[in-house]
């Protein structure tokens, strides 16, 4: 569920009674909210089928933890180790990608593009085996020494015969600050840590929005206990006081994975489709009696709190349903 609480400055629009415009004025700002909790649900259900593409989903309600393990073949999912790593001199990606190709010679699925992030492509622009295949397949050229995203491409339906896509698709989780920090302090106290992970790169911003006070810090340690987060020295080179806004952007594919993605014929038993979201019921339908599945939205209006508030809610109840495990490769490479 997503939802967002009407201020009372525009609870005061809303139960105005004027012109024409005034009630154009309340649809705009109806409209804009409901489309804010609608791309933020979607986005949500995006990040849900990304976690079953990987293996498990974790969700918390109600102060209880729900698991899900979609039972991924190990071998589908090959982790890198040492020499190997993309980050070491001596690894070989291109030797890398045509092996997890070669698992879908047992397969009904077939190969169809790698999925990795900006970082990834940058670990494949500088890695050495790659720029000698790209030495091979332009030699003579003029434009040798250069390793594009363009001629990357090439490489990719050259040597593996299918591309290669980047996708930074995710979403943005705020906390702030509870204490203030000094100068240059590592520890910073938030309202709550959320999904905030040790490799993460946080923003940090002035409480005031001030752009100047704007620092990228790598998160280093987590506690949940007190919700701190411990930064990378030096931390900023000003200090922020309580209410300072931290910022962190989860991908849907994390830094050090690759997903090659596969394909399935549109013939096979169960349809081509390797995964989708099944919502359940839901009594918010037409009646209490009629109870409807998908999208549902709702209005809360509490008139005795303090100040009043009208609450939208935007939700679906639902999980992804992987109806093929075997479609997909997961490879951890950094």
């Amino acid at each position: 569920r997503e939802n967002v609480v009407l201020t009372p400055d525009e609870m005061y629009h809303l139960r105005q009674l004027g012109t024409q415009q005034d009630v154009e004025n309340v649809q705009a700002i109806l409209a804009r909210h409901l489309a804010d909790l609608r791309m933020r649900l979607e986005t949500r259900m995006e990040w849900c089928r990304w976690q079953a593409l990987f293996g498990s989903l974790t969700h918390v309600a109600k102060d209880m933890e729900y698991n899900v393990d979609y039972k991924i073949p190990a071998d589908l999912r090959p982790t890198l180790t040492g020499a190997d790593l993309w980050s070491a001199s001596t690894s070989d990606p291109a030797d890398d990608m045509l092996e997890w190709m070669e698992k879908y010679q047992d397969l009904v699925a077939r190969p169809s593009a790698f999925w990795f992030n900006q970082k990834m492509l940058r670990t494949l622009l500088i890695n050495t085996k790659v720029r000698e295949l790209r030495d091979t397949l332009f030699q003579g050229q003029s434009n040798l020494g250069l390793l594009t995203q363009s001629n990357l491409q090439a490489v990719f339906n050259h040597f593996a015969g299918i591309p290669y896509k980047v996708y930074d698709g995710g979403y943005f989780e705020n906390t702030d600050l509870t204490t203030g920090v000094a100068s240059a302090g590592t520890s910073l106290v938030v309202r709550n840590v959320g999904t905030i992970a040790i490799g993460d790169a946080i923003t940090l911003t002035d409480v005031a929005g001030d752009v100047t006070g704007r620092v990228r810090l790598i998160v280093t340690a987590v506690t949940a206990s007190t919700n701190t987060i411990t930064v990378a020295a030096p931390g900023a080179d000003r200090a922020y006081a309580a209410g300072s806004t931290v910022r962190v952007k989860k991908f849907f594919i994390p830094e050090g994975k690759v997903v090659l993605k596969g394909e399935l014929p549109s013939a096979i038993e169960g349809g081509p489709q390797w995964a989708e979201i099944i919502s359940t019921t839901h009594p918010y339908g037409p009646s209490p009696l009629t109870p409807a599945t998908g999208m549902f939205a709702k209005t809360i209006v509490d008139d005795d709190a303090d100040p009043p508030k009208i609450s939208i809610i935007v939700g679906m109840n639902g999980l992804p349903v992987v109806y093929h495990r075997d479609v997909n490769v997961i490879a951890t490479v950094l």
